[in-house]
């Protein structure tokens, strides 16, 4: 696998579905108003925390069991695992519906376990194909799934179907991501295996905890709770800006997804040092822009809300510079643990997750009630800092860490530099519209590469990774 090309390819991907994200929230807010389209997204919200019991790990297990079995025989037999756990989730959600009455409406149960069963057998074959090393093929499926939801959401919403339209899309979205993504891995129904169960359940116990239940309580966490202590419309606001501060981190995704596989197939053959010099630079280009963004952020956060998005949601100007702030160890994150997956060390991202929860879920509790959304922003943001910290600890244990100290202050003093020059533009011109702002956030983007690309250590990279890239 090349693995810059993967990770390009899925980046280009990434940015495409950020883009269509953005859109999505900014036609639905339009057409919908921002009470139905937050309590849209508390449905989406409830739909991963339930996945969470279904899914048990199953999946990331899933992804490092196709390289060492038959892929059709690890997929049935997590789609029979997958099914038994629906049935029990199921259950207990028809038994118990008033449970999800702050959040939603009972009435909503039926569509909750249709969607939470259609999303679990997506992302089984998303799983599957990056275990095959076909990561950019799995990007490209989920980008299409974001447009089905755009295209099939906008159609149902100008119908007048308000919330259950965009539930509908939703469906639809899985079960097309599903089709092709089961089509593309050439899966055959096959009998499951005792002896592949007894494998994925070996793997999954740890990974249940660091890649499932923490990556949805990280994800959704806020947002339950902000729906629980303030109103829909205040889960739009904040969605708004989580998207958009999400957009950064594609950098860090994109290496993370293509360093599990890379990094498992080094392992396997025995070539260890090859990752301590990938995670360095890893970690340094999930950085790259990390910075810049924090800082055009400030200048013109409000702005880049209240314009690209739409004008309520430019309250959340604050909580887009510190969820920003939260990037930092975020996209620390994404390479290391990711690379601990891919060293078949998921216990110690386990015991990061556990602790990240923890703090995750405390901090919201205490802090939405005091400071609203603003409050959520930096619970998240500080929990992950934990998070990544002990899970750097881990990898520090298994293979030598460093970082590169000197590109990275670069990429400070070239931010710095972008940051004073966009200052003095928003001084003497009005950024009041998407042209103008556009264009401002362009231009902002050339000056930060450009000073960047100065210090000739910096250009020789940037040469090597072209050079990759076009192969």
């Amino acid at each position: 696998m090349n693995l810059s090309r993967t990770i390009s390819v899925d980046l280009v991907s990434r940015l495409g579905r950020a883009v269509v994200a953005l859109c999505a929230i900014s036609v639905f807010i339009t057409i919908l108003g921002s009470d139905i389209f937050g309590r849209f997204v508390l449905f989406e919200a409830v739909v991963t925390i339930l996945g969470i019991g279904v899914d048990m790990g199953l999946g990331s297990a899933a992804q490092k069991r196709v390289a060492d079995h038959r892929p059709s025989k690890v997929i049935s037999t997590v789609l029979v695992l997958k099914a038994l756990f629906l049935v029990i989730v199921g259950t207990a959600l028809l038994l118990g519906g008033s449970v999800i009455e702050p959040f939603l409406s009972p009435s909503l149960v039926p569509s909750l376990i249709i969607a939470v069963g259609v999303q679990q057998l997506g992302r089984v074959g998303l799983h599957a194909l990056r275990g095959r090393l076909r990561v950019s093929e799995a990007a490209l499926v989920q980008l299409f799934g974001d447009l089905v939801l755009l295209i099939a959401g906008y159609a149902m919403a100008v119908s007048g179907f308000e919330l259950l339209g965009l539930v509908y899309a939703f469906v639809l979205q899985w079960v097309l991501i599903s089709a092709v993504s089961l089509w593309l891995i050439g899966y055959t129904p096959s009998l499951p295996s005792l002896d592949v169960g007894r494998s994925l359940f070996a793997f999954s116990k740890y990974t249940f905890v660091s890649s499932v239940v923490a990556s949805a309580l990280y994800g959704w966490t806020d947002t339950l709770l902000i729906g629980y202590y303030l109103s829909p419309g205040a889960v739009a606001v904040y969605e708004a800006a989580w998207r958009v501060a999400r957009a950064v981190s594609l950098v860090s995704q994109s290496i993370g997804t293509a360093l599990f596989p890379q990094v498992s197939d080094w392992q396997l053959s025995d070539e260890l040092t090859a990752v301590t010099e990938t995670v360095r630079d890893g970690i340094t280009g999930a950085l790259v822009v990390v910075f810049p963004a924090i800082v055009g952020a400030a200048l013109l956060g409000d702005s880049l809300l209240g314009t690209f998005v739409d004008p309520t949601t430019a309250a959340g100007a604050m909580v887009l510079v510190v969820l920003l702030v939260g990037k930092i160890p975020e996209s620390l994150n994404d390479v290391v643990a990711r690379t601990l997956f891919g060293l078949d060390k998921p216990a110690y991202t386990a015991y990061a997750a556990g602790l990240f929860m923890l703090i995750n879920v405390g901090l919201n509790v205490v802090l939405i009630p005091l400071y609203g959304i603003e409050g959520a922003a930096i619970a998240t943001t500080l929990a992950f800092a934990v998070n990544a910290a002990v899970n750097t600890y881990y990898l520090r244990s298994q293979v030598a860490v460093s970082f590169d100290y000197r590109t990275l202050g670069y990429v400070l003093l070239s931010s710095l530099c972008m940051g004073v020059v966009l200052l003095l533009i928003n001084q003497m011109i009005s950024i009041d519209s998407q042209v103008s702002l556009l264009g401002t956030v362009v231009f902002g983007g050339v000056l930060y590469f450009f000073v960047l690309l100065i210090p000739p250590s910096v250009r020789q990279r940037a040469k090597k990774l072209k050079k990759q890239l076009l192969g």
